[in-house]
């Protein structure tokens, strides 16, 4: 049977350190500072998007083993102050995650919450269209359409084809082709 992993186990600090500095988050996330820095910077990129305040929210909503990964390095800092001055890319190296795959993650996320948007503002339009259509025509909500009887429009198109090509002159000529047949029996369509 298959072992569950370990619970990362949560570090606390002791009171005195709450002010927290980056190398003490760097220490207790365990990595080392200089891959932090040669790792691919998207941090700069994210506040640019202005998502970098919601980037462990996307995280979370993804079902991928990377982003579990790095919401998991980040439950593991148990305070505020060293999780806001460890850069994203810290997590990425200490989930050993590439920073390029956590931002393909987040983009589809967020590409994903997109979609839903839009295709919520576009069931609000349309259900606003048709509450207008429904103001408009009262009968616009039943679902039982009403036609006349086919028999009244077989009729006037009947009583039309008579009008035009039948009471022409009684012994006009109408100009209608004459198919020969083949030798086959057929009438020499292909």
């Amino acid at each position: 049977m298959p072992r569950k992993p370990a619970e990362p186990k949560l570090i606390r600090l002791p009171r005195k350190t709450a002010e927290g500095s980056l190398e003490e988050a760097y220490e207790l996330l365990g990595v080392n500072a200089a891959d932090v820095m040669a790792a691919p910077k998207v941090s700069d990129l994210l506040e640019l998007c202005g998502i970098l305040g919601k980037v462990w929210d996307y995280l979370e909503a993804s079902d991928t083993a990377s982003a579990k990964k790095l919401v998991s390095m980040r439950a593991r800092i148990s305070m505020k102050s060293h999780m806001n001055v460890l850069p994203f890319e810290a997590f990425c190296v200490a989930a050993e995650v590439d920073t390029r795959i956590a931002l393909g993650i987040l983009a589809d996320v967020i590409k994903a919450h997109v979609s839903i948007l839009r295709n919520a503002s576009a069931l609000e339009k349309f259900e606003k269209a048709k509450g207008k259509a429904e103001a408009a025509n009262p009968n616009a909500g039943s679902e039982l359409a009403v036609l006349p009887p086919i028999e009244k429009d077989v009729k006037r198109l009947s009583d039309r084809f008579n009008q035009r090509f039948l009471n022409q002159a009684p012994n006009a000529d109408l100009d209608v082709p004459v198919v020969e047949e083949d030798e086959e029996g057929d009438d020499g369509e292909v």
